[in-house]
């Protein structure tokens, strides 16, 4: 009964995508085969907090703790605890949210990069 929680969307424009990370509670990533992981900070552009496995180049994306959280590759429970955390409570959400907004604009900021 997945579908009475989650709300899957299809073929939207960019702006719609936009638009609709900005309302979300948390991004969850649950995939251990990401090379980056571009779509996390997209969330934290739009101040949504993250959660992911620890893999690949995830780890690089997500602040553990200062931008969302970082849970071994499988552990479905701990998974679920922090979904669970973040949507219980709202303090921490909009903290994590400022801090991964923060953090890709001095991790990923052009500029920074092009000195680097």
């Amino acid at each position: 009964n997945l579908e009475d929680y989650v709300e899957f969307m299809q073929e939207l424009s960019n702006e719609e995508l936009t638009y609709q990370m900005k309302l979300a509670n948390v991004l969850v990533l649950p995939s251990t085969r990401e090379g980056f992981g571009m779509v996390l900070s997209e969330a934290n552009a739009c101040h949504t907090p993250t959660i992911a496995y620890a893999s690949g180049g995830v780890v690089e994306v997500v602040d553990d703790t200062r931008t969302g959280y970082l849970v071994k590759p499988g552990d479905i429970t701990t998974l679920q605890e922090k979904i669970e955390y973040i949507l219980d409570n709202k303090d921490v959400e909009e903290k994590l949210g400022l801090q991964g907004r923060k953090y890709v604009e001095e991790k990923f900021n052009w500029d920074n990069l092009v000195s680097q």
